[in-house]
């Protein structure tokens, strides 16, 4: 294989713009082996990713991780102004779930299932959706809840629930997101598959546990803003939501960091 340094070629312009890049350093036999499927776009080839990657140190799988990862319910849903809440992709923020703008399920509903029910600590990520895609949060209290739609439901074990949801917040999780986007005309989705192949540093578990609480801050502060909103207070709404991505983006600055090994922890 050539070295990283000589495995590309770019093609420029008359101005000096880049206009083609190619790779020289992948067979065909490696592009039908990529997991999960083999890829052709020449996107996911580039060579920013293999940069990207090489950053993340010692990694695994969240295959690695994985203990429940399902899709939401995809039927037709009657929804009622009381009942189960239900999950859809308007929901998802990036500091944490809007369960007061929401529908609701009654009990019997055929989405009402145990793989459908989220639980404490779950992730949720928002399958597609134009501007959504990927936008993550974590359910940070003990309530019944429901996915439904364009939403995945992922539960882990052996990790940091916290710290893997802001992992796939960094440019580590999302550029390995984006990379995996497929679909035409402009509609993009991830799949399941493509989830549990991105890849995850391994940090100690005293880091981890100190993004956990950091997370947990943060929510506290998203939670107030949703509870404003929902009051019809803009002033509150807007002081707390605004403090709450302060947080979100300087613990994510933060984690970055320590993936690349530039300081020890997050606090």
């Amino acid at each position: 294989m050539a070295p990283f340094k000589t495995a590309q070629k770019i093609i420029q312009d008359t101005n000096g713009n880049e206009v083609a890049m190619i790779r020289v350093d992948k067979n065909l036999k490696e592009m039908m082996a990529e997991l999960p499927s083999s890829r052709w776009s020449s996107d996911f080839w580039h060579p920013k990713y293999e940069v990207l990657l090489r950053e993340l140190g010692e990694y695994k799988f969240l295959s690695d991780f994985n203990d429940l990862l399902t899709s939401g319910f995809r039927g037709t849903l009657q929804f009622v102004n009381k009942g189960i809440p239900a999950l859809k992709v308007r929901n998802v923020l990036d500091t944490g779930l809007d369960l007061f703008d929401i529908d609701y399920l009654t009990e019997n509903s055929p989405a009402n299932t145990e793989s459908k029910s989220v639980q404490f600590g779950d992730i949720i990520i928002n399958r597609s959706g134009t501007g959504s895609i990927g936008r993550m949060a974590i359910l940070t209290k003990k309530f019944k809840v429901i996915i439904t739609g364009d939403v995945y439901l992922f539960r882990v074990k052996n990790i940091n629930p916290f710290y893997v949801t802001i992992f796939l917040k960094t440019k580590y999780g999302k550029e390995q997101i984006h990379r995996f986007e497929t679909g035409v005309s402009g509609q993009t989705k991830i799949d399941l598959e493509e989830i549990l192949n991105i890849r995850i540093s391994l940090l100690s578990d005293i880091v981890q546990k100190n993004i956990e609480v950091k997370y947990k801050t943060m929510s506290e502060y998203h939670d107030e803003a949703m509870k404003a909103k929902k009051d019809g207070n803009e002033v509150e709404y807007k002081k707390n939501i605004e403090k709450a991505e302060k947080l979100l983006k300087d613990l994510i600055a933060r984690t970055e960091a320590v993936i690349r090994g530039e300081r020890d922890d997050v606090i």
